[in-house]
């Protein structure tokens, strides 16, 4: 047995089977509630949502707010998987961790991948940023821009976009520029340390190779002072 809503022009409307399940624009039923090509519309002043309860304790919620927010909302201890092509692709574990390639994430965002590239990629009309590992671990910029670095919310090095690279100032003029800014007092802008027990190892070697001759070196300074 079954009550069923029909329209002369257009058919059947709704049907609701005697085991209860609903069918919308169809009358072959598989579940609680079938639509054939149908919207289902929930519509409220104060909001509305689609809320979906398990006896064992998931209380699942998909809604809208009365501030025109939309939300997914997952209010037992459980985690919420989200998949593609049959297969998970990110949950959100009950702790908030993010795990992207992985069902037990151990950190906020935690991204794990098999043969692949797991890269942070930023892309705007300027240019592009990538922090990864390709072959190589990389820090890479396409864009005509300054690549700076900080510590304590304060910069230290500069790569600037011809490749010149400024520890201690953000415009550096060389390939290597470093700068001591302390006026307080005089501080150690570079220290080279060599571990060599040998008096007479290299400490410090510059090297001219932009000769047509062999590379000869230009300044060599070893462990015990001396040197050219």
């Amino acid at each position: 047995n079954s009550i069923q809503f029909d329209f002369p022009t257009t058919g059947t409307a709704a049907i609701i089977k005697q085991d209860g399940n609903v069918g919308i624009g169809t009358t072959s039923i598989s579940s609680a509630l079938s639509s054939s090509n149908k919207t289902l519309k929930i519509e409220d002043d104060d909001g509305a949502d689609i809320r979906l309860v398990h006896t064992g304790g998931i209380d699942f919620t998909l809604g809208v707010t009365n501030s025109n927010t939309a939300y997914i909302w997952n209010a037992g201890s459980h985690n919420i998987i989200f998949g593609t092509a049959g297969t998970e692709r990110m949950r959100i574990t009950s702790a908030g961790n993010v795990g992207i390639g992985t069902t037990s994430p151990s950190k906020l965002l935690h991204v794990k991948t098999a043969g692949v590239d797991a890269r942070i990629y930023s892309e705007d009309t300027s240019g592009t940023m990538i922090l990864g590992q390709s072959v190589n671990a990389d820090v890479w910029s396409t864009a005509n821009t300054a690549m700076r670095f900080a510590t304590n919310n304060t910069q230290r090095m500069t790569i600037t976009s011809s490749g010149n690279v400024g520890i201690g100032t953000s415009t550096p003029s060389a390939i290597v520029e470093i700068k001591d800014a302390a006026a307080a007092a005089p501080g150690t802008a570079l220290k080279v340390h060599s571990v060599q027990n040998s008096a007479a190892a290299d400490g410090l070697v510059f090297i001219h190779s932009e000769q047509s001759l062999a590379p000869f070196t230009a300044l060599n300074v070893r462990q015990d002072g001396n040197g050219d």
